[in-house]
C-alpha cells in the first residue's frame, strides 16, 4: 500500500511538471503573436502617415496648377507681362507634366494601401477624388491646346485678311493717286479753257508802233484809212488780259484813240494832264465787235 503511494505521487509530479512546461510555451507564443501585430501596426501607421504627407503635397501642387492655369488664361505672367504664344505652351507643357507625375505619385499610393479599416479607406477616397481632379485639369489643359492652336489659326486668317486689306488698301491708293492726277489734268484743261474763254487782247503804241506790231494796216488809195489787223495780227506782240477783271487801263498820254469799231456807249475816257483812262462800262457790249482786241493809238 505503501509503495503504491509513492508511484500515484511520482505519476502527478510528473503530469504537474509536463502541464506547467505546456503552459510556458503557450504564454511564449502568444507574446509573439502580440508582438508581431504591434510591429505590423507601427509599420502601417508609418505607411499611412507618409502616405498622408505625400497627400498634403499633392494638394499643393494641385493649387499650384490651378494657379498656373489662371495665368496661361488670363494672358499675362505674374509681373502682369503679356504672355507670347511660346510662354503660353511652354506653360502647358509644364502643367502637362506636373499632372503626369502626380499621376504617378497617386498611383503609387493606392497600391501602398493594404487593409480596410476606416483609414485606409478614407484615404482611398481622397486618392480617387484627386485623380477625378487631375482628369478634370488634363482636359482642361487639352482645350486651352486647342484654344490656343485655334488662335493661331484666327490669326493667321487674320494675317491674311489684313494681307489683302493691306494689298486693297494701296490699290485704292494708287488708284487715287491716279485719279487726283487725272483730277489735276482736268481742272488745268478747265482752267486753261476758262482762261481761254475769257481772254482778252490789248495794244498801245504809236502809228508807227503798231504798223510794226502789225496790229493795223493800211487801206485805201490817197487818203488810207488805218484798220485793225484780227485776222494776220501776231498775239504775241499784244498783251494779255482777264475780261472778267479788265475794267480800266491807264494809258501814257492824253491824246489816246481807240481804232476799231467800239460801241462808244460802253465805255468813257477821262483826258489827265499827260495821261488818259480808260473805262470800260458795259463789259459785253465793249468787246463784242471787236473781236476781243484792243488798239489804242497814241501821239
Amino acid at each position: 500500500m505503501k509503495q503504491t503511494k509513492v508511484v500515484l505521487a511520482l505519476l502527478m509530479m510528473a503530469v504537474l511538471a509536463v502541464s506547467c512546461d505546456n503552459s510556458g510555451k503557450i504564454i511564449e507564443g502568444l507574446q509573439f503573436k502580440n508582438d508581431s501585430l504591434q510591429q505590423v501596426s507601427v509599420q502601417q501607421q508609418d505607411i499611412i502617415d507618409g502616405l498622408a504627407q505625400t497627400m498634403e503635397e499633392i494638394t499643393l501642387t494641385m493649387d499650384t496648377i490651378a494657379s498656373q492655369e489662371r495665368i496661361v488664361l488670363s494672358g499675362v505672367d505674374e509681373r502682369g507681362i503679356p504672355l507670347t504664344k511660346r510662354n503660353m505652351r511652354a506653360k502647358l507643357a509644364a502643367l502637362s507634366n506636373l499632372i503626369k507625375d502626380q499621376h504617378t505619385r497617386l498611383d503609387s499610393l493606392g497600391k501602398a494601401l493594404e487593409g480596410s479599416n476606416a483609414t485606409v479607406n478614407k484615404m482611398r477616397n481622397i486618392i480617387s477624388m484627386l485623380t477625378k481632379s487631375l482628369d478634370e485639369r488634363t482636359r482642361e489643359l487639352d482645350s486651352l491646346r486647342t484654344a490656343i492652336t485655334y488662335k493661331d489659326i484666327n490669326i493667321n486668317n487674320l494675317g491674311t485678311q489684313v494681307a489683302n486689306l493691306t494689298d486693297t488698301v494701296n490699290t485704292m491708293k494708287n488708284e487715287n493717286a491716279s485719279q487726283r492726277q487725272t483730277i489735276a489734268r482736268q481742272e488745268q484743261n478747265i482752267s486753261q479753257q476758262d482762261a481761254q474763254m475769257h481772254e482778252v487782247y490789248f495794244i498801245i503804241g504809236t502809228k508807227d508802233e503798231l504798223l510794226a506790231a502789225g496790229a493795223i494796216v493800211k487801206e485805201g488809195g490817197l487818203f488810207k484809212k488805218k484798220k485793225v489787223n484780227f485776222a494776220n495780227v501776231n498775239r504775241g506782240n499784244l498783251k494779255k488780259a482777264d475780261i472778267r477783271q479788265f475794267k480800266s487801263i491807264n494809258i501814257p498820254s492824253k491824246k489816246a484813240v481807240i481804232i476799231g469799231d467800239v460801241p462808244e456807249d460802253s465805255y468813257t475816257m477821262t483826258r489827265n494832264e499827260n495821261s488818259s483812262t480808260l473805262t470800260i462800262t458795259n463789259t459785253a457790249k465793249f468787246w463784242s465787235s471787236n473781236n476781243r482786241m484792243l488798239v489804242i493809238q497814241v501821239k
